[in-house]
Parts: C-alpha cells; structure tokens; sequence
C-alpha cells in the first residue's frame, strides 16, 4: 500500500513523512488510535517508504523492485506478528502458521479487524495471543542479515495481545535493534500494551475517521 492509495488522516500521515524526510524515523514506533482509525494502512504504507530504494519526498517511488514486492506483501525484509489462536493440532503456534491467510485478506479488503480476523481462523469469540514462541520466531528473522543489504522491518498488529512472557523476550531486541531494524506496532488500545513495551515506543496517535473519510476510503 502507498500513501497516495490512502486519501485519509493526513495529520498522521504528515508526522510519519516529516519523520523520514528528517531522517529520525525511530526504531521503535507506535500508531495508536480506535479500531478502523486507519493505523494499519498507515503503518503498511509506511513500511513501504522505508523499504522503497528510490523514495520521493512524500510517497514510495512505485516503480523499485522493493516496491513492487510490497504491493503483495512479499518483501524478504518485511515481517508481520499478529495475534492468533494457538491449536497445536493445527499447527497454528506462530504468525508464520497464519500469513498466507493474514495476507490474502489485506489484499483482497485492504482493511482487518479484530473479530473478523478471528472469525477467518474459526472462532470470532476466542482470544487471539501473540505468545513466546512468536516473540522468538520474531528473535530469530530480526537477527538474520537483510536480504537487500538495508533496512529490516517488523510490523505487529495489536501489541496489546502479547503476554508477559513474549514481551520479556523481546525487551532488548526492541530496546537495541540490529542496525536498520525497525518496528511499527499498531494498537487499538495503547493502554493495554504492557508497561515495559509501552516505554520503548515513540507513540503517533491516530483518531477516529469521519464517516466521509471512511467511505471514500
């Protein structure tokens, strides 16, 4: 996704453009904001500018071979973490497990929810987790070289669902990332992420959509 795709919440897009055209993208950043907000396309159309090779001053170039990989959630250097439900019988313990489908449905709606996203796994009524074997799948990919030699990116969908034990293994990696490693959490209640995660983040608030926005979008 690109900013241009996303004619919407342009205070939040203006904090994120003025961050990379300064060069003081954190390592760490947070967009919280109501569900529906537009945080997650924010965070994919960011995503998308940091991993551009020939960036413009207010969007991706659309044309680089980075981009193009990004408009099907395919780039090597891009990782997602999201909360799922963990059945071992199904072989459903990390984000991985799931990604084909998490994918398919960003591109297929270009939007996700919290019940829909669980009803696509079986059950809109059980909580999803991101749990300790996520957090060392995450470990694992974030400690990798960069495929293009440049920068690594680490989205995670609703942070709030992490548990303690995840959140501990994380702790260092967030609090020092290998160079160019980046990661951009989207909360739908800030208020929720656990303490010692919260601290770590610089936090972009989104607010709710107006309903006209909403329907051009």
């Amino acid at each position: 996704m690109y900013f241009s795709e996303f004619n919407c919440q342009d205070s939040s897009k203006n904090q994120l453009l003025n961050l990379f055209n300064s060069s003081r993208v954190p390592h760490a950043l947070l967009l919280s904001g109501p569900e529906g907000c537009g945080h997650l396309q924010l965070a994919l159309s960011f995503s998308t500018l940091i991993l551009c090779q020939s960036p413009k001053n207010n969007d991706a170039c659309k044309e680089c071979s980075s981009c193009k990989m990004n408009e099907k959630y395919q780039h090597p250097d891009l990782h997602f973490s999201f909360p799922i439900h963990l059945l071992k019988s199904e072989h459903s313990e990390v984000s991985d497990d799931r990604r084909k489908l998490f994918i398919s449905t960003l591109q297929e709606e270009k939007c996700l929810g919290k019940k829909s996203w669980y009803s696509l796994m079986g059950n809109e009524n059980k909580q999803g987790i991101i749990g300790v074997k996520e957090s060392q799948s995450i470990l694992n990919k974030l400690n990798l070289k960069s495929f293009f030699g440049g920068r690594k990116l680490l989205i995670m969908w609703m942070p709030e669902l992490m548990n303690v034990q995840a959140a501990n293994k994380l702790l260092k990696l967030i609090e020092e990332p290998p160079q160019e490693t980046y990661f951009i959490f989207i909360s739908n209640d800030q208020s929720k992420i656990l303490p010692t995660i919260n601290s770590r983040l610089q936090n972009i608030s989104v607010p709710k959509m107006i309903d006209t926005e909403v329907a051009t979008f």
